[in-house]
């Protein structure tokens, strides 16, 4: 493929409002874009046509400026080709350099022919130059004076107001802060010796598995080192990889870095970096080198290896075949530690394609309550905050809850408990102590009301009728009460499965059992929430491909750690074949099993359609563990229902009203079909009754107490008149005389 140059022009000029940054910016996305779209193998950044262009014009005239922009351009471009695997030529470009550095013109040119131009590299010849001339030091005081030189620059001559930008991002570029794939060097090492390590190590709190098992880590490499000594042998080469498990905050990225400066101390790794990747970037086509850019060894840290097999790129496969890749090609260079939290980062693990790459796997498990405590006082203490002992108790609570919630994130969840408590104290007490009533947070008040509340009435005996499903409900609660007890004491257990099918008529109480299920099972301690999110075809279906799945994803997240309720679920998918709604339901059978210990999905609907959407796909009809059949209410149970909507009111039914309510009731029973709406026509009768006795009220000028909260006999007649109430007892006199049936 036919090589092309990529021109540059700088313009800089700091008497004008010129943005270096931005340009800079520009080259970088550029390159990208360059790359990406494959136009061709490699670009040159820095072919510039003597007589057209310049790559610096105009900089200002302070010397060590001028040596710090134009050696900054010329790292940042060499940077840029490293990211992107691009050739850095170096033979037709040049600089404009009269006057800008006491190193002779000459001596620049070779510096960039030789592809050695960088800001150390001129800083020291500068800093050298002056040196000679001024007067004679020693090496060290030359060296001492040499790494320094570089943020005196940045200090000296990016001061003000309007280059703080410039001065940040310069830093970040030559450091190689900025971008992906770059964590610390080997010279900001914090733990000088592996004494030093170790004790670090020891000092974290809790993790005792997984420090001894670090340290069996560091025996061994000590163990095999000593042999070679002993026998005279080469180091025979063997690979340290680790994968780390742990939910979120467990101090996964402490352990790779702990792990990272015993690999430096024991000579595993050289001098090398340690190098950070996000998952999302390991995909196929996706190059190493563009993270590694000149780093020979060291550590390659993978975090949140969980989405790994989880992905909007491509097939999860392809992504463990990439993987594969990067842990082949560079397998004697560089030392990978994959990290991600427990559940996800196992199944990558199991993949026999990044399997055979892993020696060593730490499962980092959860902080208890008392580890907590500790994290939350190490925590204000950074903060420069004191606990008063007398709190412990409090926090210990609170943790408790956190965890019987399902919401608790260890490291990060001790965090946010001080936060909290320092935005208490800045209210109540404004102190440097944080005490008992600090750790008096609104969530836990407000659940401990709410359980109090539960405790006094069982809502599911207040419900009319469903005497059924009332049964069946009582047995799954036994069922699901004692797995937990069985778990508690050790016994084995079954998996619980409680996603339910609901089906029957309108109003026959489906979404109203649906929203008692959350809080029941939260009750239990199967669900952390018991949150109640209702569903339609509209929430869960897009309009266009791959929008289907993102809707279902967010809508299934939504409803983690409690109920999602998705009524006439048969809407979601319709005759055509290529309908999205068939995504959406592939979508929602997957979370059935990932999600099924932390959430339950309940479908309904009316009986004949919800067998055929069941039948429609064997894996959601394997998943669906409950089927609960919702019969139509009786007369007495109806009129019951009627009755209660008056109560909750505050009205009061006379005798005479109650009889004539009986016999409507008892036509609209005796004439239903299959589409019977059950308490919805109660509560329409309810609705207009109301109106037709305010119409009264008025009508008569009734204002007395006594008169408002009646109703009478004629207001329940009154229903005679509307006619779609009239119909469902007009088609009893249409039987009797033969019209149906």
């Amino acid at each position: 493929m036919e090589r092309r140059n990529y021109k540059v022009l700088l313009s800089v000029n700091f008497n004008k409002e010129i943005n270096l940054v931005d340009e800079l910016d520009r080259i970088m996305e550029e390159a990208y874009e360059c790359t990406r779209k494959n136009d061709f193998k490699s670009i040159n950044l820095c072919s510039i046509e003597k007589d057209k262009m310049e790559i610096l014009t105009s900089i200002s005239s302070k010397k060590r400026s001028s040596n710090f922009m134009l050696s900054s351009i010329s790292a940042f471009l060499r940077r840029v080709c490293k990211i992107y695997n691009l050739e850095y030529d170096t033979q037709k470009g040049y600089f404009t350099i009269e006057e800008f550095s006491t190193v002779p013109q000459d001596e620049y040119w070779n510096l960039f022919r030789n592809g050695a131009l960088n800001i150390e590299e001129i800083l020291k010849k500068n800093l050298k130059n002056k040196q000679m001339k001024n007067s004679e030091s020693s090496d060290n005081e030359l060296e001492e004076s040499n790494n320094k030189t570089l943020e005196n620059t940045y200090n000296s001559d990016f001061d003000t107001e309007k280059f703080k930008k410039p001065k940040r991002i310069f830093k970040e570029i030559l450091t190689g802060k900025n971008r992906q794939g770059s964590g610390f060097r080997m010279e900001d090492i914090e733990f000088k010796t592996l004494e030093d390590t170790i004790k670090q190590l020891d000092s974290l709190v809790g993790m005792e598995d997984t420090k001894e098992k670090i340290k069996e880590i560091t025996s061994f490499i000590m163990r095999n080192n000593q042999r070679c000594v002993d026998l005279n042998i080469d180091n025979p080469g063997l690979y340290y990889n680790v994968a780390i498990t742990g939910n979120r905050g467990a101090g996964k990225n402490t352990i790779a870095k702990i792990l990272y400066h015993i690999y430096y101390h024991l000579g595993v790794i050289g001098k090398g970096e340690f190098i950070y990747i996000d998952s999302k970037d390991v995909y196929p086509g996706s190059s190493l080198d563009r993270y590694i850019g000149s780093a020979r060894s060291g550590v390659i840290f993978i975090d949140n290896a969980q989405f790994i097999s989880i992905t909007n790129r491509t097939a999860p496969k392809d992504n463990y075949t990439t993987l594969d890749e990067w842990l082949s090609v560079y397998k004697n260079n560089f030392v990978f530690i994959l990290a991600g939290e427990t559940e996800g980062t196992n199944e990558v693990i199991k993949n026999e394609k990044v399997k055979k790459h892993m020696n060593f796997i730490l499962n980092i498990k959860d902080f208890n309550e008392a580890e907590t405590v500790e994290l939350v006082k190490n925590s204000a203490s950074k903060e420069k905050y004191n606990i008063d002992n007398n709190s412990e108790e409090t926090i210990l609570k609170y943790i408790s809850y956190l965890k019987d919630k399902k919401i608790f994130e260890n490291a990060y969840t001790a965090k946010r408990i001080v936060e909290k408590a320092i935005i208490n104290n800045g209210i109540i007490n404004n102190s440097n102590c944080l005490v008992n009533e600090d750790f008096l947070f609104d969530d836990i008040k407000s659940s401990e009301r709410e359980n109090a509340d539960n405790t006094e009435v069982d809502p599911l005996e207040e419900l009319i009728g469903l005497n059924e499903v009332k049964e069946k409900i009582k047995e799954i609660s036994a069922y699901t009460s004692m797995q937990l007890k069985r778990k508690e004491l050790g016994l084995k257990t079954e998996p619980i499965c409680l996603h339910m099918n609901y089906v029957g008529n309108p109003g026959t109480g489906k979404t109203t059992v649906a929203r008692l299920m959350g809080k029941i099972f939260k009750k239990i301690g199967i669900l952390n929430t018991g949150k109640f999110v209702e569903a339609s075809r509209e929430d869960l279906v897009g309009k266009y491909v791959g929008h289907t799945a993102i809707k279902t994803a967010e809508k299934i997240k939504e409803a983690e750690g409690g109920i999602l309720f998705i009524d006439e679920a048969y809407s979601l998918v319709s005759d055509s074949s290529k309908d999205y709604g068939y995504e959406a339901v592939n979508t929602i059978v997957k979370k059935m099993e990932d999600l099924r210990d932390n959430m339950v999905i309940i479908f309904a609907g009316y009986p004949k359609e919800m067998l055929e959407f069941v039948n429609m796909n064997p894996g959601l009809k394997d998943r669906i563990q409950f089927k609960l059949e919702f019969v139509d209410y009786k007369p007495e149970e109806l009129l019951e229902i009627w009755i209660k909507f008056f109560e909750d009111s505050q009205y009061e039914i006379e005798e005479n009203a109650l009889d004539e309510m009986t016999r409507i009731v008892d036509k609209i029973y005796k004439n239903r079909d299959n589409n019977f709406s059950n308490a919805r026509i109660m509560r329409k009768c309810f609705e207009r009754i109301k109106m037709g006795q305010a119409v009264r009220i008025m009508k008569n000028n009734l204002t007395e107490s006594d008169d408002i909260i009646k109703i009478n006999i004629e207001d329940v007649k009154k229903l005679y008149d509307e006619k779609d109430i009239s119909e469902l007892q007009e088609v009893v006199l249409k039987r009797c005389i033969g019209f149906i049936r």
